[in-house]
């Protein structure tokens, strides 16, 4: 009867809206992708084991709007709560810190990117975190749709900034620079001087190099697209441009 009780350690909040990974999610964020994920959460089910007799309550899964498909990249959670009746021992409280190490020690090494934190809710101790993967293997012969159905998804974030944004594909006929040839043009211009407030009286206030940019460019990385082999940077001034080979 004592394994009967495991259930309860790794079991995850299944409902409608947040169950297992399906096809949908293969198709929006890549089977490839959504395959790795789902391994890991099984080997994070393992890792939960120990934790059976200190009474924990854990659960792994997809966060709910990745499982909406409001996500540009999986995200995945882990939270991990004592149960508020029972007290821990040190050996118990030994055991949770080696499991929380080890997850972590997982979790990185799978290359997903991690942020938790660690809290004492009224005597009652909890662990969160989420994590995605830090890349995500570029189809090569990605079409020109999934690619602007990527790029789009990636844009509206820094749009919502307030920033300009413009996507050309082909030989970019409508682009203000055709002389950037490849296969997509994403162009960026903070022309209202959102970021670039100093600009020009502060020639090297550009908008390359601000947060939002370095941001935007970590989120091609998560999609597997490489700097100087899958795409490359022009910059100055209040613009940006990336030119995808």
């Amino acid at each position: 009867m004592k394994h009967l009780k495991s259930y309860k350690v790794f079991e995850i909040r299944e409902s409608p809206d947040l169950g297992g990974s399906d096809d949908a999610m293969r198709i929006k964020y890549g089977k490839e992708v959504i395959d790795k994920c789902d391994a890991v959460i099984e080997y994070i089910k393992e890792i939960f084991l120990p934790l059976e007799d200190l009474k924990f309550y854990c659960y792994v899964n997809y966060t709910p709007m990745t499982k909406c498909y409001q996500e540009v990249a999986p995200i995945l959670f882990v939270d991990i709560s004592q149960n508020p009746e029972l007290t821990l021992s040190e050996n118990d409280k030994t055991e949770l810190e080696f499991t929380i190490e080890s997850l972590k020690k997982y979790i990185e090494s799978q290359h997903f990117f991690l942020t938790d934190y660690r809290f004492n809710d009224r005597g009652v101790e909890k662990y969160s975190a989420r994590f995605y993967p830090k890349k995500m293997n570029m189809n090569e012969n990605l079409s020109d749709d999934r690619l602007e159905w990527i790029l789009k998804e990636l844009c509206n974030e820094i749009q919502d900034a307030g920033l300009a944004v413009n996507i050309y594909f082909g030989n970019y006929k409508d682009s203000n620079h055709p002389k950037f040839d490849g296969r997509a043009h994403i162009e960026i211009n903070d022309t209202n001087k959102i970021f670039c407030k100093n600009y020009p009286e502060d020639d090297m206030d550009w908008l390359y190099g601000k947060p939002i940019i370095n941001n935007f460019i970590e989120e091609l990385e998560v999609h597997g697209f490489i700097r100087d082999k899958d795409y490359r940077i022009y910059a100055g001034g209040l613009a940006v441009n990336i030119v995808f080979n």
